[in-house]
């Protein structure tokens, strides 16, 4: 079973996916007036591919009712992961 840990300071907040108080994901976003801008997101490999990364996003969405933007990428799979979430949030 999965559970989350947020922390928040006055500069970001992080949020922290547990799986039997492992931590197996981590993302931290920083807060912005009408958007929560995504600074970093990691899942473990082994946790890869299980929809980690979206629960993260739709945890922090929901918490603090903004959409998410991301103005950093640099990986390929980060480029294709947001790709496909936006199209997915899209069709909801």
């Amino acid at each position: 079973q999965l559970s989350f840990v947020i922390e928040k300071d006055k500069e970001k907040v992080d949020l922290f996916i547990m799986k039997n108080e492992e931590v197996v994901g981590h993302s931290y976003f920083y807060e912005d007036k009408n958007f929560m801008d995504i600074g970093y997101i990691e899942v473990h490999e082994d946790f890869q591919r299980q929809g980690l990364a979206s629960l993260m996003f739709k945890i922090i969405e929901r918490l603090f009712n903004k959409k998410l933007e991301n103005h950093d990428l640099v990986t390929d799979e980060g480029d294709a992961f947001w790709r496909n979430y936006n199209k997915n949030v899209t069709k909801q």
